[in-house]
């Protein structure tokens, strides 16, 4: 390109980088990055997003990490392959930490798990949302074993916490091989959680009250069941 007297674009540049993690060689793709700072191309999220990854993939989180807190914007993809780099090289609480300030996934579950080397992965990103993103929400998410309750009640309001409840009955299965709350319905689902940790109050989950009201659901009146009995080695 030199000899055609061509400058690269960020077009260019992403390519470059892409080649660079490919070959798994920092050295080149630091070059690229130096020339990039000194011509003064803007560090926009194809680019970005392309070094982060590069310095990931090569075993350089720490330049990773930098480039991406010096991006002024940042993707899905942004998050993703920085909370991924953080977790390949053996930095999981760093990881968390950085998923609690970005996105949440709203479609937990054991098929969307993969692991590789040891390392839990998540897929199908389909149904991500920021964290900090304008309400509402979508009140339809989750596939329904795994569903919080207040989706099943179809609040337009929620958080991470979905992804937290979805968690709880995987880490369930993965123990018991069993299903926590196999409901057939929506409605069954709801059976099913008072059935085992009990009905819902006033007092400890007002707007679950709430939200059966609207919908002109009266909620099943039980008493919950020790987790033991359902699963004895815990």
């Amino acid at each position: 390109m030199k000899l055609a007297n061509e400058n690269p674009n960020s077009v260019t540049l992403v390519s470059l980088v892409s080649a660079c993690t490919g070959l798994i060689n920092v050295r080149a793709g630091e070059s690229i990055h130096s020339y990039a700072v000194v011509n003064g191309l803007e560090l926009d999220v194809a680019i970005g997003t392309a070094l982060v990854e590069m310095y990931s993939k090569c075993g350089h989180v720490e330049k990773a990490f930098k480039v991406f807190n010096l991006m002024r914007e940042k993707n899905l993809q942004s998050w993703t392959i920085m909370i991924s780099g953080l977790a390949d090289n053996s930095r999981g609480n760093d990881a968390i930490s950085l998923h609690r300030q970005g996105y949440f996934h709203r479609d937990l579950k054991p098929s969307n798990l993969l692991v590789s080397k040891g390392v839990i992965k998540i897929g199908d990103l389909g149904m991500v949302k920021e964290i900090d993103s304008n309400l509402p929400c979508t009140d339809y998410v989750t596939t329904r074993w795994y569903r919080g309750p207040e989706v099943l009640l179809f609040s337009e309001i929620y958080g991470p916490e979905v992804d937290k409840w979805a968690m709880g009955a995987i880490m369930f299965e993965m123990l018991s091989f069993g299903i926590l709350f196999p409901g057939k319905s929506s409605a069954d689902q709801i059976y099913k959680i008072c059935q085992l940790i009990g009905s819902p109050t006033k007092d400890s989950w007002p707007l679950g009250i709430q939200l059966a009201s609207n919908l002109n659901w009266k909620l099943p009146q039980m008493g919950g069941v020790n987790l033991l009995a359902v699963m004895p080695s815990a």
